[in-house]
């Protein structure tokens, strides 16, 4: 088996199996749509926020919304904190 995985690697076939294999990847193609759903959330959440601000301005009690309007910016921060890259402590 191992010389059969050395052989799609060799100088023979080293091009072909590169291109195979990133023919086969999807990763590219499942992170514009992870893209795409965190921004139609961001979206939403904007949304409701707004929806809020005007209740807000048409008389509402700011006590009645004030736990929508937090949930509300909480799912639009959630989609940032899932896209922030991981930091890697050195030591």
């Amino acid at each position: 088996m191992n010389r059969w995985i050395a052989s799609l690697f060799d100088q023979i076939h080293r091009r072909e199996t590169i291109a195979t294999l990133l023919e086969a990847d999807d990763s590219r193609e499942r992170l514009v749509e992870q893209a795409a759903r965190l921004r139609d959330r961001v979206a939403a959440a904007e949304s409701v926020m707004e929806k809020l601000r005007k209740a807000l301005d048409s008389g509402w009690d700011p006590v009645e919304l004030r736990e929508r309007y937090n949930a509300a910016v909480a799912e639009k921060r959630a989609p940032r904190r899932r896209s922030r890259p991981c930091r890697v402590r050195r030591r």
